[in-house]
Order: C-alpha cells, then structure tokens, then sequence
C-alpha cells in the first residue's frame, strides 16, 4: 500500500490529476485532496478533503450504527 500511495502523492506533485476509485480507507486518507462519494449510482456528496469529510468516512467504513453519510453539509 506504501508504495501505490508513494506513486499516486507522486504523480500528485508532478501537477497531475488523478481519479481513484477506491474502497481503502487508508488510501483516501494518504492520497486524495477531493473526494465525490458515489452510493447506488448516485454522487450524495463531494468536497474537498476536510475534517468533516474525514468524519463522514469514519462513519462510513466504520459502519457506525445511525450515521448519517449522505449529506454534507
């Protein structure tokens, strides 16, 4: 995982975009500056990557009982 994050922060520097899709917590959080969660083929939020973006993460793959991850506020 170290290295697949090494390449794509990388590629980040070099000024290049980049679209993962991903289900790896980890990664997200060493590798993303924005982030479009997309659930059912529907995006229910996008944002920068920011505090409360991390806590929606959070809840999701935690699976935190009655978190609510589909709206961003």
């Amino acid at each position: 995982m170290v290295e697949v994050s090494d390449n794509l922060n990388r590629l980040k520097d070099m000024g290049k975009s980049l679209f993962l899709i991903t289900h790896d917590p980890e990664l997200i959080y060493k590798c993303c500056t924005y982030l479009l969660f997309i659930q059912e083929n529907k995006v229910l939020w996008h944002r920068p990557m920011d505090d409360e973006a991390i806590k929606l993460l959070r809840a999701f793959f935690s699976h935190e009982k009655g978190a609510d991850i589909t709206n961003a506020s």
